[in-house]
């Protein structure tokens, strides 16, 4: 295993993934040193990663119609199951209609996630 530290090129880069691969594929039978080397390079690999690859902003309208769709429900079931009118989703969905403190609690209940997924992050 090569020293480790911070990764400057997007070369660099690509062997560290390469390596986090092949060191993820030993897992029970990883020696201490070998998990060492892989949490330390992760964490190389993620800075590079967050200052290379931004994550993409989305509006509280688009994280809904993912977390729709990723969990196979309807529009009514989400109604069904937060308490919120139907068309009040609609119209979230749509960007006709703000997200509330209370449509966000409802839906980060719903679907078991932060509420802050669904703050606006769009510019």
């Amino acid at each position: 295993m090569s020293k480790v530290g911070p990764l400057k090129t997007e070369a660099e880069y690509r062997q560290a993934v390469e390596m986090l691969d092949r060191l993820s594929d030993l897992a029970p039978a990883r020696t201490e040193d070998q998990t060492e080397y892989l949490l330390a390079l992760a964490c190389f690999v993620e800075k590079y990663e967050r200052a290379h690859e931004p994550v993409p902003t989305a509006s509280g309208a688009e994280v809904l119609a993912y977390l729709i769709e990723t969990h196979g429900a309807r529009q009514g079931e989400v109604a069904a199951g937060t308490g919120l009118a139907d068309s009040t989703i609609s119209e979230n969905l749509s960007g006709k209609r703000k997200m509330s403190i209370r449509h966000i609690e409802a839906l980060a209940r719903f679907f078991k996630v932060e509420p802050a997924v669904f703050l606006d992050s769009s510019p």
